[in-house]
């Protein structure tokens, strides 16, 4: 919901990353209506890129889906955090997908978003070809002939 609003993430896919985004609900005694939450889904015009198919799309959903659960007691009812989300490092879903997919790098964030009332943990997973990642690392380093050379004094 916030999202569609322009307040917050969402889920969005482009050649080099896919990035998902789970809304968590601020709980029972500061929510007492249901809203949006679980993963804000991929709009479907968007094309995975080809390095993605559909069936590790389905994997990742099935193993970080506890991103989108619900956290008891996140938030007081001014809309501040009680503590740092349960995913802040990624947690067992990350290590998770990690062994599953090992061709591919997960990075995951835990974003405190929203006003009052409706501010809830977001938890955005980032998605990207390990291959292509570390071709990036590897172009961005100078080549060894651009290193400094180191001179000697007689």
């Amino acid at each position: 919901m916030l999202s569609a609003l322009g307040c917050g993430p969402c889920s969005e896919a482009d050649p080099h990353h896919v990035q998902l985004v789970w809304a968590t609900q601020a709980g029972p005694d500061c929510l007492p209506w249901d809203w949006s939450t679980g993963l804000l889904e991929l709009q479907k015009e968007v094309e995975l890129p080809p390095w993605l198919s559909e069936a590790d799309l389905d994997r990742i959903f099935e193993i970080a889906d506890p991103y989108g659960d619900n956290i008891d007691d996140q938030a007081d009812c001014l809309g501040r955090a009680r503590g740092p989300s349960p995913y802040a490092d990624g947690g067992e879903p990350l290590v998770q997908l990690r062994s599953a997919l090992p061709r591919l790098h997960f990075e995951v964030q835990a974003l405190w978003l929203g006003w009052w009332k409706l501010a809830s943990w977001f938890h955005v997973l980032t998605v990207k070809d390990k291959d292509a990642s570390m071709a990036t690392v590897l172009c961005t380093q100078p080549p060894r002939e651009a290193w400094p050379t180191q001179h000697t004094m007689n």
